[in-house]
């Protein structure tokens, strides 16, 4: 009896080892008739092909062909991965992903969303690195495209305003509960054209009393504003705060001058004049004089002025000529009037024809100095041919 029981337990044992479940059967075409959990995860479909719509599931087990297949390159081919439209792209991931070894760090950014990609490394790693090879003059680049559109497959133009792209600088907070936006620079939107857009960088960091805010901004036209500011006209314009010059520095106080190149440099005080309080002082001496000298000029066709002294105490010599239409000047060839001088012309031309007469001297208390005397008419009109023009220069010696 043991021994029939024996054989009768041999022959279903090899009976049931050439026979095969239902759900065996159905699993290996690929979809299983009840769900099959993977360490804690249900499984709906095994994949051997995630270039087709397979990968539109979030419960597919893919076999190890199908993953190498779809991250090996192809020549002139692209990765669908659930789009209809072939992507130009080596590698598209939607949703989060990871890329690197994940140690512990904390996924929420300041706004409150999470990273859609981490890319982490420990040390002597690169985070990220961009490479390029090629003989033209391309650069390796890292490109944000903004579309104002809810998908990539519409096209939708900026608005002024609008934040092309952003590079956020973050890290933990002193009580590492938090990730925090610490700086970034964004690239913003200032105007558009229906072929064309101007933008500039905006640049935002948090200042030492955690305030976060704009610093410093670029805008299209090249003008750099540093500062809290939203308009810009200037090509350096700093918005508020001191500022300082190194060259400008380590002497005394000074006044600062500009060459005709443009270059700033030190106009040092001396004598009678000094800074005090942030207030420019002189001390002036009482002066000797006045010299006088007052003369009638005047002037017809393309000859010299005439010239009539009526005042002249200290016996000055001026040589008066004319250099062009309604200009003549007045040579010192004898005598002074000082090096502080004060001028004065009348346009009293007798008939009437002068609208302006203006006296003045280049350069100023030099020996070389030539006193200009301009005559316009009512066109403001250099003007030749007038009668009687009076002068005055008088000048005052200090101590």
């Amino acid at each position: 009896m043991k021994r029939l029981l024996i054989i009768l337990f041999v022959f279903i044992s090899i009976y049931v080892s050439g026979q095969q479940s239902p759900l065996q059967v159905q699993a290996k075409r690929g979809v299983f008739t009840e769900r099959l959990q993977i360490n804690g995860r249900w499984i709906d479909r095994i994949s051997t092909d995630l270039n087709t719509s397979d990968s539109a599931s979030d419960n597919v087990l893919a076999t190890g062909k199908a993953i190498a297949d779809f991250l090996r390159p192809r020549a002139n081919r692209y990765i669908h991965n659930q789009f209809s439209v072939p992507q130009p792209a080596g590698l598209w991931m939607q949703g989060n992903a990871a890329v690197g070894p994940v140690n512990n760090f904390m996924t929420p950014l300041t706004s409150g969303l999470p990273a859609q990609v981490y890319i982490t490394h420990r040390n002597a790693q690169h985070g990220l690195s961009v490479q390029r090879s090629s003989n033209d003059q391309g650069p390796a680049s890292l490109v944000f495209f903004k579309n104002n559109a809810t998908g990539l497959n519409t096209l939708g133009a900026l608005q002024p305003g609008d934040q092309i792209g952003s590079l956020a600088f973050s890290a933990h907070t002193t009580n590492q509960t938090a990730v925090a936006n610490i700086m970034d620079i964004h690239g913003l939107v200032e105007k558009t054209a229906p072929s064309w857009l101007s933008s500039g960088f905006v640049f935002n960091t948090t200042d030492t009393g955690g305030n976060y805010g704009q610093r410093m901004w670029l805008n299209a036209a090249g003008n750099l504003l540093l500062g809290n500011e939203t308009n810009n006209p200037y090509r350096l314009n700093v918005a508020n705060g001191d500022v300082r010059f190194n060259s400008l520095s380590q002497e005394e106080d000074v006044l600062v001058t500009a060459n005709n190149d443009g270059v700033l440099s030190k106009l040092y005080l001396g004598g009678s004049l000094w800074i005090e309080d942030g207030y420019l002082n002189a001390y002036v001496q009482q002066p000797q004089g006045p010299l006088i000298y007052t003369a009638v000029l005047s002037q017809t066709g393309t000859a010299d002025p005439v010239v009539h002294v009526l005042q002249n105490p200290q016996n000055a010599q001026i040589v008066w000529t004319r250099t062009a239409t309604g200009v003549y000047t007045g040579t010192p060839v004898a005598g002074g009037l000082g090096s502080n001088q004060v001028f004065h012309a009348e346009a009293s031309d007798e008939a009437g024809n002068v609208f302006s007469a203006r006296l003045s001297i280049s350069p100023p208390g030099t020996p070389n100095e030539v006193y200009t005397l301009r005559v316009k008419d009512d066109n403001l009109a250099n003007k030749d041919g007038w009668t009687n023009i009076s002068i005055e220069i008088r000048g005052f010696i200090f101590n």
